[in-house]
């Protein structure tokens, strides 16, 4: 039998910091638009690879060195290729809200109502804003299109802070 990967940091530990996160994009977003785009993948560079030095640090080897490399790799993306940070960062959300949906399926069927709807909420937000991201991409920066961004993510913070603290004490996704 396979043997597990283990993570120290669990997604219903990290739901809050997630929620800020989007919260924080969403507001660079509407206030600063395309500028912020790099500044935004240096930031998610550093946080995975102080997160890969955690799980190392708890030795935790196989996440720590997929976080670590994630973290240098997108800091690296960051600094050298800014122009394809855009996609990038698309890219990633997608891959975020599939991995919310995966993770929380198993679950689904004992949430509460509130808690389904903010559930597929989440996820069908995520999915606009990195479907938004890689439009702007494609297209070279849709002028007003980094506002509808930054109002989507911060609509997922803010529906995932409500969930968050909804579920507080109870099993999260």
């Amino acid at each position: 039998m396979a043997k597990k990967i283990q993570t120290t940091a669990k997604m219903t530990d990290n739901s809050v910091m997630l929620c800020l996160l989007f919260i924080v994009l969403g507001v660079l977003f509407i206030w600063l638009e395309s500028a912020v785009a790099a500044i935004a993948m240096m930031t998610i560079g550093v946080i995975a690879t102080v997160l890969g030095l955690f799980e190392l640090f708890h030795k935790n080897w196989v996440m720590g060195v997929i976080e670590l490399l994630i973290g240098i790799g997108l800091i690296l993306v960051a600094a050298l290729a800014p122009d394809v940070v855009i996609l990038i960062l698309g890219i990633a959300i997608m891959l975020f809200a599939v991995l919310v949906l995966v993770m929380g399926l198993k679950s689904f069927k004992g949430m509460s109502t509130v808690s389904k709807v903010l559930y597929i909420l989440t996820i069908l937000f995520a999915l606009v804003v990195g479907i938004l991201f890689v439009v702007a991409y494609v297209e070279g920066g849709i002028e007003g299109i980094y506002v509808a961004i930054g109002a989507i993510s911060l609509a997922v913070g803010v529906v995932m802070l409500v969930k968050a603290a909804l579920t507080s004490g109870r099993k999260a996704v």
